[in-house]
Order: structure tokens, then sequence, then C-alpha cells
């Protein structure tokens, strides 16, 4: 693992880089040389309850009434708002929101419009099935007369577990792999230079749904991605981030 260093000073060096290979013989411009500690950019980098069997009955009792009681216990007991779905589930749906990265080594990027396509599949008679989806982000600033364009895509996949509905609510949460590209630019009056990486991580994420109709549903989700840090020029940049997302599930 390298030693970590900010965006901006991996992208001024791949700049004065850029202009030595051109066979720029002026003086460096001074901000190329400047330690930006303001504008730092990290990459997306990563049972149903069984009733237990009674009591051994007593002898005195009727025979009908132990039969009664133990065709009872046999089976597990379920309220209707546990019990798994009686059918096959299946949505997919379209977020927006905001990718929140952190504000010491993102700024003046940190904060970037979030989009994502999301399919989530439950087999009948269980709570549990899969989810997979692709999502980017967008964003820019500018800091010490650079501007800087961030963009970040990401592809997961995971385990999806779904309660059974609470009236028109129905919770859910997530976890899984989770691939991630970021790139970088910052441009200025010398030039450009871009930088980007691509890194493996894991998600964790939930949320609510709310039924709207029959066959669509508001969706809130918060998801948070942790794991591998992205390399720059060398130097290690911080890749975990926040989502949170609104969106539309048909």
């Amino acid at each position: 693992m390298g030693p970590r260093r900010s965006i901006c000073e991996s992208t001024s060096e791949a700049r004065l880089a850029a202009y030595r290979e051109a066979g720029s013989h002026g003086p460096a411009t001074p901000i190329l040389r400047t330690r930006f500690t303001v504008c730092r950019v990290q990459l997306a980098r990563l049972p149903p309850p069984s009733t237990a069997v009674g009591e051994p009955m007593q002898s005195q009792l009727a025979v009908s009434l132990p039969l009664l009681l133990l065709t009872a216990c046999s089976s597990p007991t379920m309220s209707s708002q546990d019990a798994p779905l009686s059918e096959p589930w299946a949505r997919t749906a379209l977020l927006v929101g905001q990718r929140q990265l952190d504000d010491t080594e993102w700024d003046p990027v940190e904060d970037q419009f979030y989009v994502a396509i999301q399919h989530a599949s439950i087999p009948a008679g269980q709570t549990a099935g899969h989810e997979f989806g692709v999502s980017a982000s967008f964003g820019s600033g500018d800091a010490l007369g650079l501007d800087f364009d961030s963009r970040i895509v990401e592809a997961f996949g995971g385990l999806r577990v779904e309660p059974e509905s609470q009236g028109k609510l129905r919770p859910f949460f997530g976890a899984g792999l989770s691939l991630a590209y970021g790139e970088v630019e910052a441009s200025g009056p010398g030039g450009s230079a871009t930088i980007d990486d691509t890194v493996f991580g894991f998600y964790l994420h939930g949320g609510a749904s709310i039924e709207l109709s029959e066959t669509t549903d508001l969706v809130l989700d918060v998801r948070y991605r942790t794991g591998q840090d992205a390399e720059f020029e060398g130097f290690d940049v911080d890749a975990d981030f926040l989502v949170l997302a609104v969106g539309l599930a048909f």
C-alpha cells in the first residue's frame, strides 16, 4: 500500500510531467507546486417461530384432545406479518439521490448527483433472494484556480432480504460485492490532467418501499460502500462512500 495523497496533488504532478514531455521551457505555474489541502478527492475506491410440542399428555385426558393438540403443534405457527411470500416477487427500481464522499479528501467534488437502476427478486415461500444493479454519479467544483470533474460508475450484486410487509410499508436489507470505476479530471489555464482507478469492495444497504399501487412502489434507500482504496500516481485515496436515494420500483 502506497502513501496517501490528495487527488489535487496527483493531478498537479501529472500535469507537470505532461509539460516536461511536451518540452515546455517556461517556469512551472506556481499553483502546480502548491499542495492542495482544500481540494481532496477520494474514488469509489469498497425461522418461523415453531410452537414447541406441548407437555406430555396426561393419561386421564380423552383421546381426541391430545390428538388435536399434537396436530396443532406439528406445524410451525406464523403470523401474517412474518410469513414468507406466497408467490414470487420481483421489482426493478430507478433511483436518484446523492453519493457522499469524504469531504476532507474529495472537496470540491465530495457531493455527487447519483442515479441507479437495480433489480431484486425473491422466490415464493422465501424472505431472501438476490439483487444486482449499476449506478453512476457526477460531481464538479473549483478550487485554487483549477476546475475539477469527477465521475464514478459502480456495478453491484448480492443478497436481498424482505420481511413480510407491514401494511403498505415493506422494509428491505441487502449486502454484497461492489466494483467501482472512478475518474477525476483537473483543468486550468496551463492544461488538464486525468487520473482514474478501479476498486473492489463491499456494500450494505437498507430502506423501505411504500406501495403506491399493485405495480408501483415508492423506494427509500440508504447505502454504504467500503473496501479497497483507489491509487493515483502511486498514492492511496480512501474510496468509501454513503448514498441517500429515492425512486420508484415497478
